[in-house]
């Protein structure tokens, strides 16, 4: 389904479905994603995102390729797609401390839990900045909020943890990064790899 929409559109979707349903008037039609696309392409072959690239190479400056976690079996030689999903819930009480601490430090309860997930990893062996998926909705120009299609875009995340550094003070860098991250958020990921040329497993 991400070839023709993405999670936002779906909000989108639902929303216009839900109205119909209840015979409000549809919004009115603005740009299409045909419209943005080719916008965004012409932007890009400006060299609109340069910067942006210039921010992630150097974020990504010396990072490993891989991540070596320990795992009941060898890793394989060639990648795969096998493998399994393992789903956690957490509870409305966690979930509302998880905000009230998030809210004390001035922050989302995305960014504890990404620094949860950085802390996991870095005590499971990753090395102290490895390098994490974070899909963006790429929806900030004016406009875009409103376009059906796929504009999300994964930004590859990095931040060293600093040893002896309390759980707070990883979240306020954590958060820090974050905005660093998304006011980059407009490089494409495919152009990211072109100037970083990560070594790949074949």
């Amino acid at each position: 389904h991400h070839i023709v929409a993405d999670g936002w559109s779906v909000r989108l979707m639902l929303r216009e479905l839900y109205d119909g349903y209840r015979s409000q008037p549809l919004p009115p039609e603005g740009s299409s994603y045909l419209d943005y696309a080719a916008w965004h392409r012409r932007w890009i072959e400006a060299g609109g995102a340069d910067a942006e690239v210039g921010y992630w190479k150097e974020q990504l400056a010396g990072a490993e390729s891989s991540i070596s976690l320990p795992t009941d079996f060898p890793r394989p030689s060639r990648p795969s797609s096998d493998g399994d999903a393992v789903g956690l819930r957490l509870d409305g009480e966690l979930l509302e401390k998880i905000g009230i601490f998030a809210a004390s430090l001035r922050t989302t309860p995305f960014t504890i839990l990404l620094a949860a997930f950085q802390l996991f990893l870095y005590k499971h062996g990753s090395g102290a900045a490895p390098v994490i998926a974070i899909p963006v909705g790429n929806r900030h120009h004016p406009g875009s909020g409103e376009i059906f299609g796929t504009l999300d875009n994964t930004l590859p995340y990095r931040l060293e943890i600093q040893p002896g550094e309390s759980f707070s003070q990883l979240v306020e860098r954590v958060r820090d990064a974050s905005f660093a991250m998304l006011a980059a958020q407009d490089a494409p990921f495919e152009r990211i790899i072109e100037a970083v040329q990560p070594e790949r497993a074949l």
